[in-house]
């Protein structure tokens, strides 16, 4: 089935009938529904590689994501992330490829992302590894215009949407404090990502604003990210008299609510707990975890409309910021 076909269905010349499925020139309400019901009733499909080489633009926007584990509740976040980017990339028209990358990476490795050497797509949103200059240098030398999610890269000023890490951080710690804790613990990632970072930042201020001095004993950055990190942060914790425990990252407060119920620690009684990112599941334990809350929705529509934003205005040469706003959420762990 052909544009030919079509033509030959309404009575119009085959310009017309290509300028209506493509958008290529405007064409009369009539000869464009007459184009579209004719192309519905035969299943016609435009060949978008063909369309792809006449406009140097295929409406495809890939999104690149570090890899999500099976079972983890981390894939929520990116989940819903790129939920928001579907819904902005929709309302344009745009399609969407996904594709990711292991992290931490082998040293043996490096980045290599298919999409970017095939070049089929207009643009990029990525949550990038900072650690892994390779990463970075596939995006810049794929010359597309590119926003950043999650995580921002200072050396490179640049479109970006994130939370205000050191904000929610900072709060979380803040009651605690306000609750009488003095050994306040600091339990996350090593920091090789801004929010890693900007979280511990947030743990710092509070502490010394505060006139609390940091104990190192009671800072633990893991160099992974899993349960069993968080139970073994845990047990540390506990042997060093912490009385209060945020963790910045989710899968290792898991770790961390499991040990302290595990060896009968009540909480808060005994030490209070707040964790990172908002899930179902810290509602249905008890007690119920208290935790700083992202808006990863959101952060992937404000990432998408600015990638769009920057499609329609490639010459813009300065970056464009978006921090948004954490919540804490209340529970009975702290």
């Amino acid at each position: 089935m052909s544009i030919r076909k079509i033509a030959e269905m309404t009575g119009l010349s085959t310009a017309t009938v290509s300028h209506a499925i493509n958008g290529t020139r405007a064409v009369s309400s009539e000869s464009k529904q007459k184009v579209l019901a004719a192309a519905a009733a035969i299943g016609y499909r435009p060949n978008i590689a063909a369309k792809f080489l006449r406009n140097n633009r295929s409406k495809t926007v890939a999104l690149i994501t570090p890899g999500v584990r099976p079972g983890m509740p981390s894939n929520y976040f990116y989940m819903d992330v790129m939920a928001g980017v579907h819904a902005r990339l929709n309302e344009d028209e745009y399609s969407l490829i996904i594709t990711t990358y292991e992290e931490p990476m082998e040293e043996s490795r490096s980045f290599s992302f298919g999409v970017l050497e095939k070049q089929w797509c207009d643009g990029l949103l990525v949550v990038p590894n900072a650690s892994e200059p390779s990463c970075i240098e596939q995006i810049l030398k794929s010359e597309l215009p590119y926003v950043l999610i999650d995580r921002k890269i200072d050396r490179f000023p640049c479109d970006y949407v994130i939370s205000d890490n050191e904000k929610g951080s900072y709060e979380a710690v803040r009651l605690m404090y306000e609750r009488g804790r003095r050994r306040i613990a600091f339990v996350g990632s090593q920091l090789r990502t801004s929010a890693s970072h900007d979280r511990y930042l947030g743990y710092r201020r509070c502490l010394a604003e505060r006139g609390l001095p940091e104990d190192r004993s009671l800072v633990l950055l893991n160099g992974s990210l899993s349960i069993e990190e968080g139970m073994r942060s845990g047990a540390l914790l506990a042997q060093a008299g912490a009385d209060a425990v945020f963790v910045s990252d989710n899968i290792l407060t898991i770790g961390v609510f499991r040990y302290l119920k595990g060896a009968g620690r009540r909480i808060p009684e005994d030490i209070s707990l707040i964790g990172y990112d908002d899930y179902e599941w810290m509602s249905d334990v008890r007690p119920g975890i208290s935790s700083v809350k992202q808006r990863p929705y959101e952060m992937g529509y404000r990432a998408a409309a600015l990638l769009l934003e920057r499609l329609g205005d490639p010459g813009r040469a300065e970056g464009r910021a978006c921090t948004l706003d954490t919540v804490l959420v209340l529970r009975g762990s702290h």
